[in-house]
């Protein structure tokens, strides 16, 4: 939900990549024996009526594609000769320890369960097969037991692909649902009132909006779905009017607009909201600083940030402001400490991701370009390394990486450091999957198929 020991060890060393400032947290860590086949998912289409539950029972495989570790890597070091076979699941994928990032005090190393404030200790990316073209990621617990479980759209079946988390970082077999025609964003909430998590999905090739409403124990009913003018690109849910039910927002790509919808299906037309010629990304949050949700939104086409502050109930007049080169998809957090939002924006095709700070009356200041590697696409904020601080991982595809900005806390953050996964991230979100109270990161990772499950290792 957009709210996210293995005797075998490994030691990261911090590199320098060749060309620049980017600094790799691992070098090729892959162990790979015998990787199991990639699942086929089922080519079918999504229907557009309402349907019996899905009941085909997944057994608890708990298999990664694999994990490898090549000690002759100069930036990996294997401590034990051999590799554990990550296939039986009774165990959690091999992790890999890195030396803490911390200073003074902190010279603790990763692993040793400590994790204390300035650590920043990541294992090795595992990848698990998802499905043929995946397009944007979830994490929701969507069985009610405490674990958080894995959704994704894949534009290349015409599904939403689901895995079960398991709590310590292992997720199930795939379990496929049907969406609508090339799904290419999804939210997770409960649109129906009936406790239970639903998937809403935008359509671009069907020009649709699909809800598929969920019974609890992670399987999903045929869509439901409901026509659109133009393509749907990006979604966001939240509660505007404080009733328990999740409003939507949409950003309708092509025509320039932010539709705000109220659930439940087929979602009720409230507000739209006019930015330019290419609307891409939106999110819900307070930037007024009142207690009412506010719109954030890019225009892509135009460069431009549209921001429309709302009453709980409505939204004013959008403001616009020319906003970089082409943004596409945007996140929030404090980044100075003086606790108003402020926002990052993903530039596609480019080699930074831009901050800008909120004055807590709804403007913000001129962005600012911060280095993220090759071609970012999406990106999420948390305290990776526990000092407080919010931090900034960013799913970089032309890297085939995920770059981490750790912040300082007055909005200006460091170099960034690479996560190698093997794959092209085209998505990223973050949650807690091992339940050891810190974060972990997983990718979307398009063409590939894949997502790549990043565990903290404090």
């Amino acid at each position: 939900m957009a709210f996210r020991r293995d005797p075998l060890a490994l030691t990261i060393s911090w590199m320098a990549a060749v060309g620049g400032s980017f600094v790799a947290l691992g070098g090729n860590l892959a162990c790979n024996d015998d990787a199991p086949p990639v699942l086929a998912a089922d080519a079918s289409g999504g229907s557009t009526t309402g349907g019996p539950i899905a009941t085909d029972d997944a057994d608890e495989d708990t298999t990664p594609i694999g994990t490898t570790c090549q000690g002759e890597s100069t930036s990996c070091s294997c401590e034990e000769p051999q590799c554990t076979d990550t296939d039986a699941s009774s165990e959690a994928p091999a992790t890999t320890a890195a030396t803490s990032t911390g200073t003074g005090d902190v010279a603790t190393r990763c692993g040793d369960g400590a994790g204390e404030s300035g650590e920043l200790c990541f294992a090795a990316a595992v990848p698990y097969a998802m499905g043929i073209m995946l397009t944007d990621i979830e994490l929701a617990d969507l069985d009610d037991d405490g674990d958080l479980d894995v959704v994704v759209t894949d534009a290349g079946s015409n599904q939403v692909q689901v895995r079960q988390g398991d709590g310590q970082g292992r997720l199930s077999v795939v379990r496929p649902s049907p969406s609508g025609l090339t799904p290419a964003a999804c939210v997770v909430d409960d649109f129906n009132s009936d406790d239970s998590l639903d998937i809403v999905t935008a359509d671009a090739g069907g020009l649709t909006l699909s809800l598929l409403t969920g019974d609890g124990a992670a399987r999903f009913a045929a869509p439901q779905s409901v026509a659109r003018a133009t393509a749907p690109v990006h979604l966001a849910a939240r509660d505007l009017d404080g009733d328990g039910t999740p409003e939507l927002a949409v950003t309708d790509g092509a025509a320039g607009t932010i539709s705000i919808l109220r659930a439940p299906f087929p979602f009720e037309p409230l507000a739209t909201l006019t930015a330019g010629t290419g609307t891409t990304g939106v999110v819900f949050t307070d930037v007024s600083g009142d207690g009412a949700l506010d719109v954030v939104a890019l225009d892509g086409t135009d460069s431009r940030l549209l921001v429309a502050l709302g009453n709980g109930s409505q939204f004013g007049r959008p403001r616009l402001s020319d906003f970089g080169s082409g943004p596409q998809r945007v996140v929030v957090g404090d980044f100075d400490g003086d606790d108003q939002v402020d926002l990052v924006a993903v530039h596609f095709g480019s080699a930074s991701v831009s901050r800008a700070l909120g004055d807590g009356r709804g403007e913000f200041s001129p962005e600012l370009p911060l280095t993220s590697g090759t071609d970012p696409r999406d990106a999420a904020t948390a305290d990776f390394n526990g000092d407080g601080v919010l931090d900034i991982a960013v799913a970089v595809g032309g890297d085939n990486a995920i770059a981490l900005l750790l912040g300082h806390g007055d909005g200006t953050f460091a170099d960034p450091i690479a996560i190698p996964l093997n794959a092209t991230p085209g998505a990223i979100v973050v949650g807690d999957l091992n339940r050891d109270g810190w974060l972990d990161l997983v990718t979307a990772n398009g063409a590939g198929g894949t997502i790549s499950v990043v565990l903290s290792t404090p």
